[in-house]
Order: structure tokens, then sequence, then C-alpha cells
């Protein structure tokens, strides 16, 4: 292995995978998760509802074609409930915040409360 970069070592690797016949991991894993037909109903209505990230002072607000996606504060896989107070409405990126527990300043509007989800956090 003297004199091989780290691309050489991992060529080798994965051909080596190969000829052996054993999985090659990349490191990433992938959870999949079959959702309720309530959930994706309230999913849609948030994001109906606000049609724009509720993240404070989003840079994204003013451009067009941004698909917004809603985020569940108590996760479906921690028995967060099909409820249009458990969901927000966030560009990707401040998804991707929210998901990877990076606080985000939020704003709603009545009806919607998402309070009591929040204080579970």
């Amino acid at each position: 292995m003297l004199g091989m970069t780290s691309l050489d070592v991992e060529v080798e690797r994965i051909l080596r995978s190969i000829h052996l016949g054993t999985p090659i991991s990349g490191g990433r894993t992938t959870t999949t998760t079959v959702r309720h037909p309530d959930h994706i109903k309230v999913q849609k209505e948030i994001v109906n509802f606000y049609g724009e990230c509720q993240a404070v002072d989003c840079p994204y607000a003013d451009w067009g074609g941004i698909t917004y996606e809603a985020a569940h504060i108590v996760a479906v896989e921690d028995g967060g409930e099909a409820d249009v107070d458990n969901v927000l409405c966030f560009c990707p990126s401040h998804h991707k915040m929210f998901d990877d527990g990076i606080a985000v300043d939020i704003w709603w509007t009545e009806p919607h409360n998402p309070q009591r989800f929040l204080d579970k956090l």
C-alpha cells in the first residue's frame, strides 16, 4: 500500500468487495418512513396555509421557485401527532437545520399554535 493515495485505497476496497461479493458500505444509512395519510394531510395543510418559510428573516422568502416543506416538531418516529400544530413550514435549508437540532427562530399566525409541541423539545 506504500505510495497509494486514499483514492487508490478506496478503489481497491471497492474492487475487493465486488470480487468477494460483499456489500459495499458508503458510510450512509437511509431511513424510509411510511407516512400515515393523516400526517400527509396536515403537512399539506400547513404548507398551503403559510406558503413561505416560518423561519424569522428567511433569506429565501422573496425567491421564486422554492418548494416549501412541512417539518414535524415532534417526529412521527417519536410519537408525533398528526396535528397541524405539530408541523411547521420551512424552506429546505431551515428544515434541515431544524431536523439537525440547530435553533431556528420561528413565527406563526393564529389559528396555528405550535407552542405546546415546541415546549416538548
